[in-house]
């Protein structure tokens, strides 16, 4: 019975406590809030929103041809700004792409390249370079792909 008795309090003291954590006892859903939906009217709220520089994406690859490797990155970054009297809009940015490629055979062979565009909204890019070899070997992209936000 002081088992059951334990366990009764325990259970009432967790429910006061969700209840003083949360602010609604059950049933009560006045205070209720769509976390999606406060969250975007806050951004659209918010005068000069800016995304920032968002990845959309990153591709690094080597790829073996019958006379050699043809390595490249392609890059694709977007950018949006948001305020009352515009509503969304595109925002600049320069968006660089970087091949940095080595095919390890007999010996090591290299190659590098790096390509950049600048425009506003979406900017896509892709740098790439050859490299001519007489045995496969194996082929990695060490490059990168980097934004930058223009003002």
């Amino acid at each position: 019975m002081e088992k059951a008795r334990i366990l009764a309090l325990t259970s009432l003291f967790i429910l006061i406590g969700c209840i003083a954590v949360l602010g609604a006892g059950p049933g009560q859903t006045e205070n209720a809030v769509d976390p999606e939906t406060s969250e975007e009217e806050a951004i659209i709220e918010k005068a000069g929103y800016d995304t920032g520089c968002s990845l959309i994406y990153c591709t690094k690859r080597c790829t073996h041809t019958d006379f050699g490797w043809l390595c490249y990155t392609d890059a694709k970054y977007e950018r949006y700004g948001y305020d009352p009297e515009q509503g969304w809009h595109d925002l600049p940015i320069c968006v660089t792409a970087i091949a940095d490629c080595r095919v390890y055979h007999l010996w090591v062979s290299s190659c590098e390249s790096d390509e950049s565009r600048c425009g506003e909204g979406v900017v896509q890019v892709r740098a790439e370079c050859w490299i001519p070899v007489i045995f496969a070997g194996t082929g990695i992209n060490y490059g990168g792909c980097e934004c930058q936000e223009l003002y």
